[in-house]
């Protein structure tokens, strides 16, 4: 049985197959350009369009497996708080939370577990965990050799903090945005509908 040697891509990552067809497109559109000079610069349209595509995409990509991560490391963390809690040791602490986990971060820690399952050295198996600061955490672990809920709870906690100030900034700029059609939708009726109605009525009793 071949064992995954890292994650599959996050759904929207642009692959070689978009960067060919685009390739084809531009060759297509070149006898054209050849003929007419001026159509020149649609083939190299083509090739600039998609290579910005394919940027906004990988870009769309990193951020929504960054949000994936994010939502998905404090379960498996406590998860991995209550193996520790319970007297497991990070190597077998690893294929528990793996087995109950969830999400982005739980099926690597369950490619992990698997790893191990089938010899493959603790440092080389965490090699497909979604999460550094996790992977470093679980290292430090099994090399101190020592107690290592506390550095879990302490890690839980600083990642419901992490979360917390993330939705306050989310909330801030929600406000600000908010605002936009405020004053550019709802203004201009209120005016439109409260304040020229009074003013003309007053213009024709001066009239």
């Amino acid at each position: 049985m071949s064992l995954p040697t890292r994650l599959p891509e996050p759904i929207g990552v642009p692959t070689a197959s978009g960067s060919l067809t685009d390739r084809m497109v531009a060759l297509v559109c070149l006898p054209a350009a050849l003929v007419q000079p001026g159509l020149l610069a649609l083939p190299l349209a083509v090739l600039l369009v998609g290579a910005l595509r394919r940027r906004l995409q990988a870009r769309s990509a990193r951020r929504v497996a960054a949000l994936e991560v994010a939502q998905d490391l404090p379960v498996v963390v406590s998860l991995l708080h209550i193996a520790a809690a319970a007297g497991h040791g990070p190597r077998a602490a690893v294929g528990l939370a793996g087995e109950f986990g969830w999400g982005t971060v739980g099926a690597s820690l369950r490619s992990a577990g698997e790893r191990l399952a089938h010899g493959v050295p603790f440092a080389d198996a965490l090699t497909v965990v979604a999460s550094p600061r996790l992977v470093e955490l679980l290292l430090r672990a099994d090399e101190d050799g020592g107690r290592w809920a506390s550095s879990l709870e302490m890690y839980v906690a600083d990642l419901h903090r992490e979360r917390m100030a993330e939705l306050e900034e989310r909330t801030a700029r929600l406000t600000v945005t908010l605002i936009v059609p405020l004053v550019l939708c709802v203004l201009p009726a209120l005016i439109v509908m409260a304040i020229i109605p009074v003013v003309g009525g007053a213009l024709l009793e001066l009239g």
